[in-house]
């Protein structure tokens, strides 16, 4: 019964994920956000409304730090160690070259964001949902000096607007269960689709996974 009820399923999500973007399903928690191109790091200019976002040497300090939380449908919110700050795209706009900037933590549409997954394990692209994630987060003129301004753009996968997310709060990835039964664990939190006795199961790639214990 359980393989059948993930082939209705899988056929569901195809068809879903047909119409959109892929979304990515990271755990909430702390990251340094990471652009695998330059090796240079998302970073807050300061700690107030309208502060810049640019890219950075890796310092590792709070003005480079970001803690994700999923807010629902898919997306997150991205808030400053420095405080109640969300990364923003200015104006809520649409449009090309529309600044990406820090500002005070609110949570509507301008500073939501998708997680996309690319071709290459673990590199996403952060799509604003401003746009409808037809745009994404871009490094100006693929710069790479540190500085650089941050903005929105057509989401063309291209270098200048992958990144990896790295973990910031220093824990461990919880122990994955679902390997001894021969499934791998979710690649992040999400709802699950079923339960039993072994845990709670997701789905990823048309297979089942693992959802970790800690996840909500």
């Amino acid at each position: 019964m359980k393989f059948l009820y993930l082939a209705l399923v899988s056929g569901i999500c195809t068809l879903a994920s047909a119409a959109g973007p892929k979304g990515a399903q990271l755990r909430d928690g702390w990251y340094f956000i990471k652009n695998p191109g330059t090796g240079k790091y998302l970073q807050a200019s300061g700690a107030s409304a309208s502060a810049n976002v640019v890219i950075s040497s890796g310092t590792k300090r709070d003005n480079q730090k970001w803690k994700l939380t999923n807010v629902g449908e898919g997306c997150v919110t991205l808030t400053t160690a420095l405080g109640d700050f969300n990364i923003d795209v200015a104006n809520g706009s649409d449009a090309n070259s529309s600044n990406i900037q820090v500002y005070n933590a609110y949570g509507g549409d301008a500073q939501q964001f998708m997680v996309l997954k690319t071709q290459t394990k673990d590199v996403y692209t952060i799509g604003t949902k401003a746009s409808h994630f037809d745009k994404a987060l871009d490094i100006e003129s693929n710069r790479s000096a540190d500085g650089t301004n941050v903005l929105q753009w057509t989401n063309e996968m291209k270098d200048n607007q992958k990144w990896i997310f790295e973990k910031a709060d220093g824990e461990e990835e919880a122990e994955c269960w679902s390997t001894a039964l021969g499934y791998p664990c979710c690649s992040g939190c999400q709802s699950p689709i079923t339960e039993d006795s072994d845990g709670k199961w997701g789905i990823e790639d048309n297979d089942w996974c693992g959802i970790y214990p800690s996840c909500a």
